[in-house]
C-alpha cells in the first residue's frame, strides 16, 4: 500500500511540475464514462495551448473565452470515414459558429504523424476542401490522450464552463449513410435552448483508430494486446442505450492471433482441378511478389507476412496506403478468404484505375466489416459484403469474428456477383437503370471523380485496403473469366 501511495504521489508532482496544477486537478477528478475510459460527461475538459493550426497561427484555449459553447473534434486526413464526415463539419460550422454573434466555437484537431497527416498535409487538405473552423495539430499526442479519444473522428461538446455535455459520435450514420439522429446537433441545439442533453455519452467506433505512439496505455487498450486474441468485453459499445441498438457478442468471440494457422491446412496452394480450371494464387503466403502500393512502386510497410497471412497492421513508423494488384483484370473470378479483429473495417476494390487520390475513388469495393462491432454495421450499404454505398447485401451470413470468411466475387463484362461464405449476396449491371438509380443517389455521384466514371471501368487492378484496424487475407486467387490479364513490368523487391 505504501508503494502504491508513493507512486500516487510521485505521478502527482511530475504532472504539477511538466503541466501545472490545474492539469493535476483535471488529472485528478477526471473519471472514465461509459464509453470513453478518460472523462465523463461532467468532468472539466482539459485545455490546450499553442497548438499550431492550418492558418499559419498558434492557437489555445484561451481563445475561445467569449464563446458559450466549444466543440471539439479530433480526426485526420488519412481515415476514410473522418475525411467522409468533412462536408458533414463544415455544414455544422456553417450552421453555428459563423458571424459576429455565433455562440459555437469548433475545433478540429489531428494528433496522428505519419506523413500523410503532417502539418503541410493538413494546411493542403484544408484549401483543398475550404475549411471555415480551425485545424489544429498536436504531434505530441497529449491533447487527444487527456481526453481519451480513441477514434476519427470523435467530438465533445463543453458548456460555458468547459465541462464535458456530450461526447461521441458526430450521429448515428457513417456518410453516405442518411442519419436518424444527430448527435452532435441535438447537443448542441439543446444547450443553446436552455435544455439538457438526453444523449450524453456514444460511441464513436464509426471512425478509425488514432495511430497513437507505443504505450502502455494503447497496449492495454488494443484488442491485439491479449496473446489469446480474446478479449472478455468490448471497450466502446456502438450507441447509447436510448440509440438504435447494435449486438455485441464480443464476451463469446475469440479471435486467434493475426497470422494463425489454427483454422487451415494448406492455405494459399491451387489443387490439380484449380490449376486445370486457370485458377492462380495472387498471394503465395510467403512474401507480396505481385503487389505494390496504390500509385506506388513498393509496398507500403504496413502490409506484413507473416505466417501465411497477408496482413495490415499498421505500427509507428510504417507507410500507409491501400495494395493493389500490379497484373490488370477485366473478366474475373476473384475468391478471398479474410479475417478481421473486432470494429474491423476494410474493402476490396475491383477493376480500380489510379487517376485519383485514394483507390476507392474509381473502383467499386466490397465491403469487409465486423458487423457487429463496428457502427457501420447498421448501415446495410456500409455492411460486409455490401458494393459499398451503392447496393446492400440480401442478408448478413459473416461468420463469428474470428474465423475465416471466404469472399467471391464475379466480374463479366457489364454484371457483377458479390458471394459470402457460398451465399450470393447482391448483383448488378454497369450501366443499367437500376444501377444508374443507386449511384446517384450515393457519394460517388455527388461528388466530382463520380459523377461521370466511378464504377464504369470494366478492367483494373484489385486492392487490398489499408483502413487503419488489423485485417488479415489468405487464398487470394483469381481466374480469368476472359483470358485477358494484362501484365505490368515485375516490380524489383
Amino acid at each position: 500500500m505504501k508503494a502504491k501511495h508513493f507512486v500516487c504521489v510521485a505521478i502527482a508532482a511530475w504532472l504539477v511540475a511538466v503541466s501545472g496544477w490545474e492539469s493535476y486537478q483535471l488529472w485528478a477528478h477526471a473519471k472514465p464514462g461509459k464509453f470513453n475510459k478518460v472523462l465523463s460527461p461532467g468532468d472539466i475538459a482539459p485545455a490546450w495551448e499553442n497548438l499550431e493550426g492550418t492558418d499559419g497561427r498558434k492557437h489555445s484555449w484561451s481563445d475561445l473565452k467569449d464563446k458559450d459553447l466549444v466543440v471539439v473534434v479530433f480526426t485526420c486526413n488519412s481515415c476514410p470515414v473522418a475525411v467522409a464526415y468533412e462536408e458533414r463539419l463544415k455544414a455544422f460550422a456553417s450552421r453555428y459558429t459563423l458571424g459576429p454573434q455565433a455562440r459555437v466555437a469548433l475545433v478540429a484537431i489531428n494528433v496522428n504523424t505519419g506523413p500523410e497527416d503532417a502539418l503541410p498535409a493538413m494546411q493542403q487538405r484544408a484549401r483543398k476542401q475550404g475549411f471555415n473552423f480551425p485545424y489544429l495539430y498536436d504531434p505530441t499526442q497529449q491533447i487527444a490522450r487527456r481526453y481519451g479519444a480513441v477514434f476519427t473522428p470523435e467530438v465533445f461538446v463543453l458548456d460555458k464552463e468547459r465541462r464535458v455535455v456530450y461526447t461521441g459520435a458526430i450521429d448515428d450514420r457513417a456518410p453516405p449513410g442518411e442519419p436518424q439522429r444527430h448527435y452532435l446537433r441535438e447537443a448542441v441545439d439543446a444547450l443553446l435552448a436552455g435544455k439538457p442533453v438526453t444523449v450524453a455519452e456514444t460511441s464513436a467506433a464509426a471512425g478509425c483508430r488514432i495511430k497513437y505512439h507505443s504505450t502502455k496505455r494503447e497496449e492495454d487498450d488494443s484488442p491485439l494486446s491479449d496473446p489469446a486474441g480474446c478479449s472478455q468485453e468490448s471497450d466502446r459499445e456502438a450507441i447509447p442505450d436510448n440509440g438504435p441498438s447494435v449486438a455485441a457478442p464480443f464476451a463469446t468471440n475469440c479471435m486467434q492471433p493475426i497470422g494463425s494457422k489454427a483454422d487451415s491446412e494448406a492455405p494459399n496452394t491451387l489443387s490439380e482441378e484449380e490449376k486445370k480450371a486457370g485458377w492462380r494464387l495472387l498471394f503465395d503466403g510467403r512474401s507480396t511478389t505481385g503487389w505494390r502500393g496504390y500509385r506506388a512502386k513498393t509496398v507500403p510497410t504496413c502490409w506484413k507476412v507473416e505466417n501465411g497471412s497477408l496482413l495490415s497492421r499498421p505500427q509507428k513508423g510504417d507507410s500507409r496506403g491501400d495494395l493493389i494488384t500490379i497484373d490488370q483484370f477485366d473478366d474475373f473470378e476473384l475468391r478471398v478468404d479474410w479475417k478481421m479483429t473486432r470494429g474491423g473495417n476494410s474493402g476490396i476494390i475491383y477493376r480500380a484505375t489510379e487517376e485519383y487520390e485514394f483507390v476507392w475513388q474509381s473502383g467499386p469495393e466490397y465491403q469487409i466489416l465486423d458487423n457487429q462491432g463496428h457502427l457501420d454495421g447498421l448501415n446495410p450499404l456500409a455492411s460486409a459484403g455490401a458494393c459499398y454505398a451503392v447496393f446492400a447485401p440480401a442478408k448478413d451470413v459473416t461468420r463469428p469474428l474470428g474465423e475465416w470468411n471466404q469472399t467471391r466475387i464475379l466480374a463479366r463484362g457489364s454484371h457483377v456477383e458479390h458471394w459470402l461464405n457460398g451465399e450470393k449476396l447482391l448483383e448488378y449491371d454497369i450501366g443499367s437503370n437500376r444501377w444508374l438509380a443507386h449511384v446517384k443517389t450515393s457519394k460517388f455521384f455527388q461528388s466530382a471523380y463520380g459523377q461521370s466514371k466511378w464504377g464504369r471501368a470494366l478492367k483494373g487492378h484489385i486492392g487490398l485496403q489499408d483502413y487503419g484496424g488489423a485485417i488479415e487475407f489468405r487464398n487470394i486467387k483469381v481466374r480469368s473469366l476472359s483470358n485477358a490479364a494484362t501484365k505490368e513490368p515485375e516490380q524489383k523487391r
